[in-house]
């Protein structure tokens, strides 16, 4: 056991040393039939949009956000305490995710550990998908996902990163489909789920996928051009040699030995395909769609970019300048009150500083390699922005931020990760108290015409 894990981290040490070393050579090898450039009403049922920082949704966020981040904050503990009285809370990890479990670290962990410091027990109050992250996003929804959903015994409202995020999307489809079938069933699953957040959640695929899956040693060993020999070829992929076959050992041989899983295959990164994932939100664009539209289950996509600057007022040292301005302020204009001392909630560490450069070491080395992603290219350096959107959907977006900043240690920490997913989950809270709201309404006239 000691030696299969201890040659896994030592191969995953090389790899990325080797990788490193010949990232300089990297160039771009995007076919225009498998590029994320190519996700636009033409081939898509998705409308090209403008991804606005400053759209409603994103702004309460960010309200939300600067309040969450000051210590013993009574809006906090509202929210707290509205989830744990009602709902369940479902959260599904992404790709890999159960590598970080060799360096301390656990996908949604930091979400997780903090509701458990405030009362919240798993298994009634949040439940964490048991998936096999090597598997394809179909199976893991209806193998893994849906039977959690049918195990509470409360409402859901699901959680999901990156392909967890597209797993909790399927699985409210799949309800849907459930649904239609049986309409007059009361014990449906779509009836149970009263939100979904999906973050960073590649809906329309990555071309990360295109690049791995058009590296291995046949592609690569196909000639440039006339003049190239064999080696000369290999020699100018070396890097795409490297990712392919690290994919393929990350994906299907250590999991066997260390954690005996039944390991996944390359099938995974096929699913995560931009053709992959475009082909399947179009063919179940209705249902996505009905979600929100004719079943009132709001779903909030958080999205995140790393090519813009992160944005200055969420910053914790101006978050913690302004909440002083204005606790002084409410001081002055009152004759009894005792100033108090506010600070801001930090879950930055030196231990984490450094698990997060070595988390941020992978993600730079993917955006290098990234099939069709340029300089200019709005993406967390996995996914592009409006990949990320699932049509008819509320979304929030913040820029300066990578894939892993939300879900675990980053060294792009400039975000209190746990804080901003509850201010999304406060805003999601919200469309889910107005849409039941609405149907009670609906339901009174009903009855009132009756």
């Amino acid at each position: 056991m000691k030696s299969n894990l201890l040659t896994t981290i030592l191969s995953l040490f090389v790899l990325i040393s080797v990788c490193q070393l010949h990232g300089t050579y990297s160039t771009s090898y995007a076919s225009d039939k498998d590029s994320i450039k190519n996700i636009n009403p033409e081939n898509t049922k998705q409308k090209t949009v403008d991804l606005d920082p400053n759209n409603d949704v994103s702004k309460k966020v960010y309200e939300y956000y600067k309040k969450f981040v000051i210590k013993d904050n009574p809006e906090l503990k509202i929210l707290l305490n509205k989830l744990k009285d009602k709902y369940t809370l479902i959260f599904t990890p992404g790709l890999f995710s159960e590598y970080p479990r060799l360096i301390g670290q656990q996908n949604l962990g930091p979400q997780m550990n903090f509701l458990k410091k405030n009362g919240f027990v798993e298994g009634v109050d949040f439940m964490r998908t048991p998936v096999n992250s090597l598997q394809t996003t179909g199976y893991n929804a209806e193998k893994k996902l849906i039977p959690l959903i049918a195990k509470s015994n409360r409402p859901v409202i699901l959680i999901g990163h990156s392909m967890g995020g597209v797993e909790s999307l399927k699985a409210t489809v799949s309800s849907v489909d459930e649904y239609e079938k049986n309409p007059t069933n009361k014990d449906n699953l779509l009836l149970k789920i009263k939100g979904v957040l999906p973050i960073q959640a590649p809906f329309y695929g990555s071309n990360v996928a295109n690049n791995l899956l058009g590296s291995s040693l046949k592609n690569l060993s196909k000639k440039e051009n006339e003049t190239d020999s064999l080696l000369t070829s290999l020699g100018k992929n070396t890097e795409r040699f490297i990712n392919y076959y690290g994919a393929q050992m990350l994906l299907e041989h250590p999991f066997k030995k260390i954690f005996g899983q039944h390991p996944g295959s390359m099938d995974t990164l096929v699913d995560l395909k931009t053709t992959t994932g475009t082909n399947y939100m179009n063919t179940h664009d209705r249902q996505i769609r009905s979600i929100s539209s004719k079943y009132s289950i709001p779903v909030l996509t958080v999205i995140g970019s790393a090519d813009k600057k992160f944005p200055e007022e969420l910053k914790l040292n101006n978050i913690l300048k302004e909440a002083n301005t204005k606790e002084q302020n409410e001081e002055n204009n009152c004759q009894h009150s005792s100033k108090k001392a506010l600070t801001v909630s930090s879950n930055i560490g030196i231990y984490k500083n450094i698990i997060g450069a070595l988390a941020t070491t992978f993600i730079e080395h993917a955006r290098r390699v990234a099939m069709g992603q340029t300089a200019t290219d709005e993406t967390d350096k996995l996914v592009n922005e409006i990949s990320q959107r699932s049509p008819d959907a509320f979304y929030s977006i913040i820029k300066g931020v990578d894939h892993l900043t939300f879900v675990m240690d980053s060294y792009y920490h400039k975000v209190n990760n746990v804080m901003y997913i509850l201010a999304n989950l406060a805003v999601l809270l919200e469309k889910i108290e107005d849409s039941e709201k609405t149907q009670l309404k609906d339901q009174k006239n009903v009855e009132i015409s009756l």
